[in-house]
């Protein structure tokens, strides 16, 4: 998902509502939103990559959403 199509999404929503982010696909667990940050994402899949430390070829620019725990 971009940036922009995640705006479309969260206009949608309650300005008050918590943002909460789930452990994993089969929600296993959940946690309150911490930060955001702008990283370099570098994919070894189609549903899994890294960060690395600055762009890379490959590598792109994404938004991290960071679970408090």
């Amino acid at each position: 998902m971009k940036v922009k199509q995640f705006i479309k999404e969260l206009q949608k929503l309650s300005q008050d509502a918590l943002v909460v982010l789930a452990k994993d696909a089969e929600g296993n667990g959940f946690s309150p939103l911490f930060e955001c940050s702008t990283e370099f994402y570098m994919p070894s899949s189609t549903y899994s990559g890294d960060l690395v430390g600055n762009e890379e070829e490959g590598s792109e620019q994404a938004v991290v959403i960071w679970p408090i725990n």
